[in-house]
């Protein structure tokens, strides 16, 4: 896409597009890469990330227990995200 190949994309080559999209249609481009490339970005995101995103969602961002390793935390809400966003699918196809 864009004259590089999916497989050079996909290598991590730093590469810069110089075509100018206007933001709506560059957002649709990495919307579509990351789809296509079937990555979640949830998984490389950090704890504050997460909470981030779950604030801005209106969802319930558990706190951590002192007893929980930020490696443990941090799969948690990975897994408040995954749990709300197989709810909002699931309510979906009721409709």
């Amino acid at each position: 896409m864009f004259g590089r190949s999916w497989i050079q994309i996909l290598s991590g080559t730093p590469f810069t597009i110089k075509l100018f999209l206007c933001r709506l249609h560059y957002t649709e481009y990495l919307v579509e890469l990351i789809n296509d490339s079937l990555i979640d970005p949830a998984e490389l995101m950090t704890s504050d990330e997460l909470r981030i995103v779950l604030n801005r969602e209106y969802i319930g961002v558990p706190e951590q227990n002192e007893r929980q390793t930020a490696d443990e935390y941090q799969l948690m809400l990975l897994r408040v995200s995954l749990a709300s966003s197989l709810q909002l699918l699931e309510n979906s196809s009721k409709k």
